[in-house]
C-alpha cells in the first residue's frame, strides 16, 4: 500500500472531518457510522481521521510525523483497516475483526489517552447475521475503542447498529474543489473539466472518470449524439452506441450516465445559464440545448432511466434498447419544442 493519501486537503476542510475532529477534545466515541457512495473517498477518508487521531502534532493530521507515516503505511499498531476489498464480510472474518478490537492499546503517549481505531469498509454488503456479531460489541464497547463503519447504503444496516453510531455523511464536495484535487493529480485541463462534470461531487467516482481510457471518448460520443440527431434517418447512423459495449453492461449504463448528466445540465442551462461553470463543458451543453427545451431534456432524462432499466433485465437486447431510445429522444425533441 502507498503512504499516499488522495484528496487529503479536500476531506481535511471537509464538514465530515471537521465535525469528528471537534470529538478529540471532549473523547471518540464509541462508534460512527460513516454514509456516502464514493468509495475511494471513504477509505482516504478513514486513514485521515485515524492520522489525526494518532498525530504526533496533536490531532493535526499532519501526515508527514513518524505517526501518520505509519498509519499511511498500515503498519500503526492500533489502527486496523477492514474490509478495504469491499466484499461481505464472512462470519468468520468479522470475529477476527472484533477479536482485534479486544485487544489492549500498544502505544502509550504522554497526556494522551490510549486508543484502538476499528475502520470497516462498506458494512452494508454483508449479511443481517454477520452485522449481529458487530452490534454485540457496539452494545458492550471494549474500553479505549472507536468503530468507524462504511456505508455506501445507509438502508443497508441494521436499525440497532445505526442507533449506536454517531452518523457522519461525508460531504458532497464543490466542483471548484474536485477541480483542485484533479489538478493536485496533474490530470489535463479538458479531462478534468469532463470528470468534475459527470461526478455528482464525488471524488473518487471524478478521478475514476478522469483516469479512464474510455470515459472521454464515451463523452464525445454522446455530444455528438444528442447535438446531432435530428430526424429519425439519423437514428440509423447512431444506433450502435452500444455496438462496442454489447458484452460490457457497465460501460452501457456509463454512456446512459453520461446522457442523464447532460440533459440534466442542458435543462439547467436553459433555466439559468450562469449556474453551470464557464469552459468547453458549458459549450457543449449549448451546443445540446441548441436542440432541447427544458421540457425535452427531461422527458429525454425520463427515456434513459428506463432504458438504465431495461439493461439490468435478464437477457436484454442492448441493440434494441438503444433504438428504442434514440426514437424516445427525438420524439421529445420534437413534441416539446
Amino acid at each position: 500500500m502507498s503512504e499516499e493519501l488522495l484528496f487529503a486537503n479536500a476531506l481535511k476542510s471537509s464538514k465530515a472531518f471537521n465535525l469528528i475532529k471537534n470529538d478529540f477534545s471532549l473523547g471518540l466515541g464509541n462508534a460512527y457510522l460513516i454514509i456516502s457512495q464514493d468509495d475511494e473517498a471513504v477509505q482516504s477518508f478513514f486513514r485521515l481521521i485515524a492520522c489525526a487521531v494518532e498525530c504526533d502534532q496533536h490531532n493535526s493530521a499532519c501526515l508527514e510525523c513518524d505517526s501518520c507515516l505509519q498509519v499511511l503505511h498500515y503498519n500503526y499498531p492500533d489502527v486496523k483497516f477492514f474490509n478495504q476489498e469491499k466484499t461481505p464480510i464472512k462470519a468468520e472474518v468479522m470475529r477476527a475483526y472484533l477479536e482485534e478490537s479486544r485487544k489492549a492499546p500498544v502505544i502509550i503517549k504522554e497526556n494522551r489517552t490510549p486508543h484502538v481505531l476499528i475502520f470497516i469498509e462498506r458494512l452494508d454488503l454483508t449479511s443481517e447475521r454477520v452485522m449481529n456479531f458487530l452490534l454485540k460489541s457496539l452494545e458492550e464497547p471494549p474500553e479505549g475503542v472507536s468503530f468507524f463503519l462504511g456505508t455506501a447504503n445507509e438502508n443497508g444496516v441494521l436499525e440497532t447498529i445505526k442507533s449506536r453510531c454517531r452518523k457522519v455523511y461525508l460531504d458532497i464536495f464543490s466542483d471548484d474543489v474536485i477541480l483542485e484535487e484533479l489538478k493536485s493529480l496533474n490530470v489535463p485541463d479538458e479531462t478534468a473539466e469532463i470528470a468534475v462534470a459527470c461526478a455528482d461531487g464525488q471524488l473518487g467516482k471524478a478521478r475514476k472518470i478522469a483516469l479512464s481510457e474510455d470515459y472521454n471518448e464515451s463523452y464525445k460520443l454522446v455530444v455528438n449524439l444528442l447535438t446531432k440527431m435530428q430526424k429519425s434517418t439519423d437514428i440509423v447512423f447512431m444506433s450502435n452506441i452500444f455496438d462496442r459495449y454489447n458484452k460490457k453492461s457497465e460501460s452501457n449504463m456509463e454512456i446512459l450516465n453520461i446522457m442523464s448528466i447532460m440533459l440534466r445540465d442542458v435543462m439547467i442551462y436553459k433555466n439559468n445559464p450562469s449556474e453551470l461553470r464557464d469552459g468547453p463543458i458549458k459549450e457543449d451543453i449549448k451546443k445540446v440545448a441548441a436542440s432541447f427545451s427544458a421540457s425535452a431534456a427531461e422527458h429525454a432524462i425520463m427515456a434513459v432511466n428506463d432504458a438504465k432499466r431495461k439493461l439490468y433485465s435478464p437477457g436484454c437486447n442492448p441493440q434494441a434498447i438503444a433504438d428504442s431510445l434514440l426514437f424516445s429522444i427525438l420524439e421529445a425533441k420534437h413534441l416539446w419544442r
